[in-house]
């Protein structure tokens, strides 16, 4: 437990370090006699409060924001976040990136025959196919009432037999 105090102790800290820098630079734009206007104060205060939190992952890994920091309290808080990241990428996105990628090819092929400009019905089906050698495959093709027994192999497509297409075998 204080452990985590501890984390969140240095994540506040440095919260406040990176705040006082953003208050900074509209402080020194003022100093030196630049006229900004409101609203782009506005917008850079606004864009500054939504890259905080990247400021305050990063700061935890770079040596120029940790002043007060021991290296004792700062190692440990490292290691946390490169185990998180691992974590987080190994265990949460990619499988979930994985899966999306299953589901959207899944989900395309149940649904391509549905597709505007696709025929309802295929003309040619591949019924079956068998391994011979490495170079050679025989085919059985279903082709306008006709089953086709073809070979395929490095040198092309070869009929090797032609026979009427029987509604059992389907």
């Amino acid at each position: 437990m204080s452990g985590l105090l501890a984390l969140l102790d240095d994540i506040a800290a440095l919260a406040k370090i990176a705040a006082v820098q953003l208050d900074d630079v509209a402080a020194q734009a003022s100093k030196v006699g630049i006229k900004v206007a409101g609203s782009v104060i506005d917008d850079t205060a606004k864009a500054g409060a939504k890259s905080l939190g990247v400021v305050i992952d990063d700061a935890a890994v770079t040596p120029k924001y940790v002043h007060n920091l021991p290296a004792a309290r700062e190692l440990p808080i490292v290691w946390r976040i490169a185990r998180g990241s691992l974590f987080n990428k190994l265990v949460i996105l990619l499988p979930l990136v994985c899966g999306l990628m299953i589901g959207s090819l899944w989900l395309w092929r149940r649904l391509e025959s549905r597709m505007p400009g696709k025929a309802p019905t295929r003309l040619i089906a591949v019924k079956e196919t068998m391994m011979i050698s490495p170079g050679l495959r025989l085919a059985v093709v279903d082709f306008e009432g006709s089953r086709l027994l073809v070979s395929v192999g490095r040198g092309g497509v070869t009929l090797v037999d032609k026979a009427v297409a029987r509604g059992d075998l389907a």
